[in-house]
């Protein structure tokens, strides 16, 4: 599609003029890799570059956001598009905000020290913040980094735990030099120094891990439904958040090997593995939607075939808000992308162009039914 075509269904879009017809086609221009042109077309506008028929049906959205969220909000409505519902696509009044916008998550934790003590990571400037166990622990640029023992003697095994309450995703680099990335609303439990045979830590909600090989030390992964998830060297991502209606393990290099009780299946690059509440067996998905399964960790959401409480649910972890719903939950079903650093108005009124009305008081959400 030309960027005249899209130009053109885009001030449509805005204008509450656009068809339905018109809308699947700007729908399918965004899901289909013509976003990259969307984007195109606002830097365009922006250096002065588009022709002056095109150029004059862009201005009206430009004056409507900064310069620097413009992109953002272009390509967030169109990514994110509500695939069940057939009504006509005008969108309704956008929700009413009553007070102050939230804004989105940042990197921020708390780590407890093996005494019991807490420090809050996200208040302190870098440099070494504790020792134990004769490991350093340094805080740089954001993550947490552990050293190995000074002197290959950490005595006693001491357990830390790094968590990351509602609104804060961080990193951290564990003592035999795996990297973790975890999501909101997460934690994992480690030991200051490993030892040993295996190398175990728990995890409760999300976290994605780059594992250091070291055949003659397994790493495993113990979640809090009792799934073990078993490594040797691999990048994965372990999804266990306790109001989610399944666990899951999705690999991208390397292998692991997933059991819950007597049932186990071990996992190639590009499978996702899966325990449902209340059913012992382990599943397995050939061909997991990777790119899906890591958004968070690369910075934006990622829906396919969503209902509204799985958003939702997203969305209640990154802006540390609490959600309900008045009546009936709307149906429809969620697809496409959108970035993690918009506010919360922004996000819940890409909801509201396929038809989600609310309300926001405070850092709570109503989804008002249909």
């Amino acid at each position: 599609m030309d960027k005249t075509r899209i130009a053109h269904l885009i001030d449509l879009y805005y204008n509450k003029q656009l068809t339905e017809l018109e809308f699947n086609e700007l729908r399918e221009a965004a899901l289909h890799g013509d976003s990259e042109v969307l984007q195109q077309i606002m830097l365009e506008h922006m250096e002065g570059k588009l022709q002056p028929q095109t150029r004059g049906r862009v201005r009206t959205m430009i004056l409507r956001w900064s310069a620097a969220a413009a992109v953002l909000l272009l390509l967030a409505p169109l990514y994110l598009v509500l695939t069940k519902n057939k009504k006509a696509v005008q969108a309704p009044a956008a929700g009413i905000a009553k007070t102050k916008d939230v804004l989105p998550g940042r990197s921020g934790a708390i780590l407890t020290l093996s005494d019991g003590s807490k420090m809050a990571l996200d208040s302190l400037g870098n440099g070494v913040i504790t020792t134990q166990a004769n490991t350093s622990v340094t805080l740089k640029n954001g993550q947490l980094i552990y050293g190995r023992p000074a002197n290959n003697n950490p005595g006693a095994l001491l357990y830390n735990t790094m968590s990351t309450p509602r609104g804060r995703q961080f990193q951290m680099v564990l003592p035999d030099g795996s990297k973790v990335w975890l999501n909101a609303a997460s934690s994992i439990t480690y030991p200051v120094a490993f030892s040993g045979n295996q190398r175990l830590v728990r995890v409760s909600g999300e976290a994605y891990f780059e594992i250091a090989a070291d055949a003659s030390m397994p790493f495993r992964v113990q979640l809090a439904n009792g799934e073990k998830v078993e490594v040797l060297g691999t990048r994965f991502n372990v999804n266990a958040y306790e109001d989610e209606r399944a666990v899951r393990t999705t690999l991208l290099d390397g292998k692991v090997r997933v059991s819950l009780g007597s049932s186990a299946r071990v996992l190639e690059p590009g499978e996702q593995a899966f325990t449902e509440n209340n059913d012992p067996s382990v599943k397995l998905i050939h061909d997991a939607d990777v790119s899906a399964a890591i958004a968070w960790k690369n910075n934006y959401f990622s829906f396919t075939d969503a209902d509204l409480p799985t958003v939702m649910r997203q969305l209640s972890r990154w802006y540390n808000v609490d959600v309900t719903f008045a009546g009936a939950i709307p149906a429809g079903e969620f697809n496409g992308k959108i970035g993690r650093t918009l506010t919360l108005d922004q996000v819940l009124k890409v909801l509201t162009a396929t038809r989600v009305k609310y309300t926001i008081d405070k850092n709570k959400i109503l989804i008002l039914s249909e």
